[in-house]
């Protein structure tokens, strides 16, 4: 036996029990229907069976299909940002059968947050990796990630799953799970889950800043099942009884901070299982249930018929709620009745305690064995800085999200941190204790992952003191208990399931600080459970994502246990700013009013005075008060005019449906921009052209077009554009852009999608018959009230699974791998390695896309697509020079030459298509597995390929119109911008030289990607390159008119645009000041934009004002005197920094992409010196013809010379 103490001394000694006695009650026969009449068998099993030992094999599985998406909610009439689960608050229930086998696959739909999620009280039997425990079990789910969740129902009962990353699970991510077997109690309808949540009104993380530094919040109010009323807003759970009817109702306590005490006036419950644990039954007219608990009750319906409140009393002993009396629903039994309850409740007594152990007793009678192993937990809060820290046995625990323990113990590294808190239990089937014990007041609820536990003591004072005899026949068994205020609580149980187990205090804000440790049961046993590819995928997408895209997290780093800072705070935090920005804005020119003359004759009509329109008030429309004053003139001298001379009336008459429409649409932009209601609609730009709007402003010089719009109105306010029979709507500023993102359920992409396949990409009709008809969505699921189509029609999910699966983890390994050696090859051709001296280039940037074309395509599609059509890489180029054209839809006539490019395109992409299929058959069972091959190239291809067979219409003449556009987005981006990264690189001699030598540091022996993505100035060029030459055009289409971005409206079908180049140069936002004291503007090149300094709370890619620092940065700042690495923060700018698009529509190639430029730098930099040989006075340009179609490349030929560098 082995006896050890991590507190002050050890309370326990050795204690021999009995094993296992008999049970109690005596067994039952079994049976084989579970009816209202008997609910104790289940088949061939009953009450009786030890279902620690004996599950049914029902061979079924049960699949269920969860996504997470950001968005608001008014759950109890006041609406706030939150996390759900499929858009529902709770989530959609899980139900099994005991013995179910199921299979739970999560889609991480939120804009800037990891996840995982966790199947609370489920033993997970063997089955650890599917704990769902970020830093424990698994790192972090990244964004626009996947993962498939298996395990088997070996219990029977009630329970919750939740998010267990950060706070989410208090944001919204949470839903049932009904395990259907036996009960100790016969009862007529299952009522299913029934949720009491605490609620605020900010979100969780927003308020989690103020629970480490000055103690829990009070709370704003409750929920009964996800819904309840605020002041006069919300509304009431309610619930029909028939009366003689009895219910099962399964009580969960999913609060952040709250110990409830349920009842239902005028009712008595009886209590049949308590966690998963089936129990004697009691009856009781309140019940105690405490955080993460939860227990199966059974109601009849036996009082006469009126309306009945449902209680669920928040317990002012540990926890403060601002609703306390309100946490109410309403039990009817007539369903017609609306009437408020006149009932009173029970009597109580305010308390934080546990239901009575005596009356917890297991329906299957197990008895506690020997302590082989022991151990006494001294729980304590202390400060760690300015913040609360919870402490067991000295510790506060601290994990690490990209280096999960199971990652550990895969790779045989057992030397834990001691912040991570880990108790090794190695060897199978030992009986631990721990006798865990606080002097603090305040109770906790105790949680075990992977294990019921018996619960041998629990009460008030100390352990030594009390001595408490403890109970070893049958005590309770469930997986939460209360640790008392000021008291101990001793545990039990048998080390028989191999895993990294957490225990925690369930109190959210407890958890995040550092209260809870981990169990490493049985090493040896535990790597044959773990599924490595899932294990290493998963964190691989989680560290690329965390190294291209950054995540907000508390000071304490990506380390620190739940402290990860919701974008929800940062989107309110936002919102309040301009908010207040909006409140104190300046008038944008003075009041004025016309200085003309009013004529003398009363009947003359009086040309208008456009100048006041746009003066009469200090809101928002800027306007020059010199140019209207022209424009005063203009009408008044046409008016003058006009009664001199007939053709000048003419003239003026012709004039006038302009002038009209001028002024009408210029009012219209007034006053809706005026407007302070809380559903607005979108001012227009004014325009004069009646019909076709401002088309023709639009398709000369839409840059312009877009910044004189955004310009004439405060930031923030989005602007509408009339283009001919289409209007889009223009939104910028950080929160408008974050909210167009979250509404992803609101919003649609497939008009665009259709204009770009027919027009841009050649399809002639192909877009609308492949994408018109599904509306199913790109989720397994189809949208609720989607149409009926078969899997093989469904082309948003076809498209979005091959993509999203094909670009993360191994095969995405293997095509960055095959792009660095074809790269290399590409390179090696170019300029020889015996090629000693410089070598002319007559355009260096078309090089680097000769070069860089060939290697990527090359690792997409295999050599054969460039190999059959040579010249495949010049027509490419030439069809992005005409690709404005070709999307601004100028016909065939007057664009010849962009369709004729097109065209050869298309035929190439035929060719090898048919090419494929005559030597490769895509489903070859031999090809399981493979990620590549030469014929398809990558399993991405090969999967299109097969999956775009079965769909309607895709025939041989349509399907290279899908691959021509795969083809353009594989390649129009990056390469630019690995061009301007290179450009901008040697324009710089200094950055130059450093960036060689970091190249040189992390790649001694050819490409270290790993090391390459994460150094920070690498990112930061990269990065900057993105913000400072990326033109993209994000859309969005509305499929409702119920769309709203903050007060203004959007209509059903208009178009909404976000632009990442306005976005990028708002001076209000963007860091302008170096640590040399330099100004870098925001239209300008700086590499360390994206770089916070430790030393330096100025720097970083977000402006700082430096009034609002606290002293301890300037004081950091003055006194540091080591040079610590800088850090690539581009989360700073979320909203701002938007390259890649946002929400579900983010690129899926962004990891590649990101790759791509890595080794595309490293390989130019570290085989050759080159010289750029620019003109004297020549300043490079991106060329402005690509704007709003991604990054824009260099305008015109850029001379060099290179040469082979000397390897040393």
């Amino acid at each position: 036996m082995h006896f050890f103490a991590l507190a002050a001394s050890c309370l326990l000694t050795h204690l021999v029990f009995g094993t296992t006695a008999a049970p109690s009650i005596q067994s039952l026969s079994k049976r084989c229907t579970n009816s209202a009449s008997d609910r104790s068998c289940w088949d061939n099993y009953d009450l009786s069976t030890n279902y620690y030992d004996e599950v049914p094999d029902t061979g079924a599985t049960v699949e269920v299909y969860l996504e997470l998406v950001n968005t608001t909610a008014s759950l109890d009439g006041v609406e706030r940002n939150v996390l759900l689960v499929n858009g529902t608050f709770p989530g959609p229930t899980i139900i099994a059968n005991w013995g179910d086998t199921v299979v739970v696959h999560l889609y991480n739909g939120l804009a800037n947050n990891g996840t995982s999620l966790h199947f609370h009280g489920l033993r997970q039997n063997h089955t650890n990796p599917n704990d769902g425990v970020a830093s424990i079990t698994q790192c972090p789910l990244a964004p626009g990630e996947s993962i498939t969740y298996t395990w088997r129902a070996t219990q029977y009962g009630t329970s919750w799953y939740h998010s267990h990353f950060a706070l989410q699970a208090w944001e919204g991510v949470l839903g049932g799970i009904i395990i259907n077997g036996p009960a100790s109690a016969n009862y007529d309808e299952d009522a299913g889950v029934l949720f009491l949540n605490d609620w605020t009104h900010e979100t969780a993380d927003a308020m989690y800043s103020a629970a480490e530094t000055t103690g829990p919040p009070t709370l704003d109010n409750g929920l009964i099942n996800g819904t309840n009323v605020y002041d006069t807003g919300g509304s009431r759970f309610e619930m029909d009884f028939v009366s003689g009817t009895s219910y099962r109702i399964r009580l969960v306590n999913a609060a952040i901070d709250t110990m409830f005490k349920f009842m239902i006036d005028g009712h008595t419950m009886q209590v049949v299982a308590m966690d998963f644990v089936p129990i004697v039954p009691y009856s009781t007219t309140y019940l105690n249930i405490g955080i993460g608990q939860r227990y199966d009750v059974i109601i009849t319906a036996d009082q006469s018929t009126a309306d009945y409140w449902m209680r669920a009393i928040p317990q002012t002993t540990c926890s403060d709620n601002d609703s306390a009396d309100n946490i109410k629903g309403i039990v009817r039994y007539d369903s017609t009745s609306t009437s408020d309850p006149t009932t009173s409740a029970y009597d109580y007594t305010d308390s934080c305690d546990d239901e009575a152990m005596s009356d917890l007793v297991p329906y299957l009678a197990l008895d506690a064995s020997d302590p082989d192993i022991s151990d006494d937990f001294a729980v304590t809060i202390g400060r760690s800085g300015n913040v609360f820290k919870w402490f067991m046995a000295a510790t506060t625990f601290v994990a690490e999200w990209d280096n999960p323990t199971l990652l550990q113990i895969y790779e045989g590294d057992d030397t834990y941190t001691d912040a991570s808190h880990v108790i090794e239990l190695p060897t199978a089937d030992e009986w631990v204790y721990f006798i865990i014990e606080t002097t603090n007041a305040v109770p906790h609820p105790i949680h075990l992952h992977g294990h019921d536990f018996s619960i041998l003591a629990q009460g008030t004072g100390t352990y030594a003191t009390v001595s408490p005899t403890l109970q070893l026949t049958n005590p309770p068994r469930r997986d939460v208990a209360m640790l008392p205020g000021g008291g101990y609580l001793v545990i039990g149980f048998q080390t028989d399931n191999p895993g990294a187990w957490l225990m925690h205090c369930h109190i959210g804000w407890h958890t995040s600080e550092g209260f809870a440790l981990q169990l490493v049961e049985r090493a040896s046993d535990i790597t044959a459970l773990i599924d490595e590819t899932v294990l290493s995928d998963t964190c691989t997408a989680w560290n690329t994502y965390v190294s291209s895209s950054g995540v907000v997290s508390s000071d304490s780093g990506l380390a620190n246990y739940g402290a990860l800072i919701d974008s929800n705070k940062c989107l309110a935090q936002q919102a309040a700013k301009t908010v207040a920005h909006r409140q104190t804005v300046e008038p944008l020119f003075p009041p004025q009013r016309s200085s003309q003359p009013a004529p003398e004759q009363a009947h003359e009509l009086k040309p208008p005075r456009i100048r006041e329109i746009y003066t009469s008030s200090p809101q928002c429309v800027k306007v020059g008060p010199n140019s209207m004053a022209v424009l005063d003139d203009l009408v008044a001298g046409g008016y003058s005019l006009a009664q001199r001379d007939w053709r000048v009336t003419v003239v003026v008459a012709s004039l006038l449906p302009f002038i009209l429409t001028y002024l009408i649409t210029s009012l219209r932009a007034f006053l809706a921009a005026n407007n302070k209601s809380d559903s607005r609609s979108v001012p227009i730009v004014p325009y004069a052209v009646p019909f076709l709007g401002n088309l023709f402003s639009f398709l000369y010089d839409n840059e312009r077009a877009v910044r004189n719009a955004l310009s004439k109105y405060a930031r923030g306010v989005p602007v509408r554009f009339r283009l001919a029979d289409r209007k889009l709507t223009m939104v910028s500023g950080t929160s408008n852009v974050l909210a167009m993102f979250r509404g992803s359920r609101h919003l649609d992409s497939t008009e665009i999608i259709i204009i770009t396949v027919d027009n841009a990409f050649g399809g002639a009709g192909a877009g609308r018959g492949c994408y018109a008809l599904d509306n199913t969505g790109s989720r397994k699921e189809p949208l609720p009230g989607s149409r009926n189509l078969n899997m093989s029609d469904r082309i948003w999910y076809l498209q979005h699974k091959t993509v999203h699966t094909n670009l993360v983890g191994p095969p995405l390994v293997e095509i960055a791998e095959r792009f660095v050696q074809y790269m290399g090859e590409e390179l090696d051709r170019a300029i020889p390695p015996s090629e000693t001296d410089w070598v002319d280039v007559p355009d260096f940037y078309g090089l680097i896309q000769s070069t860089m074309f060939a290697a990527s395509t090359n690792a997409i599609y295999g050599p054969h697509l460039i190999g059959l059509n040579p010249d495949l890489n010049k027509d490419f180029w030439a069809y992005d020079h005409h690709i404005p054209t070709l999307f601004k839809l100028v016909p065939r006539l007057f664009a010849p030459k962009a369709y004729a490019v097109r065209d050869r395109l298309l035929a190439s992409i035929k060719k090898w298509q048919a090419h494929a299929i005559a030597n490769q058959d895509f489903n070859d069972p031999k090809l399981e597995g493979v990620v590549w091959e030469e014929f398809y190239g990558s399993k991405m291809m090969r999967d299109r390929a097969a999956d775009y067979t079965g769909v309607k219409g895709m025939t041989d003449d349509v399907r290279p119109t899908f691959d021509i556009g795969l083809l353009w987005a594989a390649n129009a981006n990056i390469v630019p911008t690995v061009g301007w990264c290179l450009i901008d690189i040697l324009t710089r001699p200094a950055l130059a030289a450093t960036v060689r030598a970091e190249i040189a540091a992390l790649s001694p022996e050819g490409i270290n990607m790993q090391a390459l993505l994460v150094n920070p100035l690498l990112q930061s060029i990269y990065a900057e390159e993105l913000r400072v030459r990326n033109a993209i055009i994000i859309q969005r289409t509305p499929i409702d008119d119920t769309f709203k971005i903050g007060p203004w409206k959007f209509p059903k079908g208009d178009l909404i645009i976000a632009s990442s180049w306005q976005e990028a140069r708002n001076p209000e936002t963007w860091n302008q000041h170096g640590r040399d004291g330099e100004e870098h503007s925001v239209e300008e090149f700086w590499a360390e934009r994206f770089l916070v300094y430790k030393d330096d709370p100025l720097s970083g890619p977000r402006l700082v004002d430096p009034a609002k620092l606290k002293g301890g940065e300037e004081a950091e700042k003055a006194q540091s005197g080591e040079a610590e690495p800088p850090k690539f923060a581009p989360e700073k700018v979320a909203g701002q920094f938007i390259p890649y698009g946002g929400g579900e529509n983010i690129c899926p190639g962004r990891f590649y992409a990101k790759q791509e430029a890595m080794a595309g730098m490293a390989l130019f930099l570290s085989k050759f010196d080159i010289e750029l040989q620019l003109e004297p006075g020549r300043v490079l340009e991106p060329n402005k013809k690509q704007f709003g179609f991604g990054i824009m490349g260099p305008k015109g030929a850029i001379k060099a010379r290179m040469r082979r560098r000397k390897v040393e």
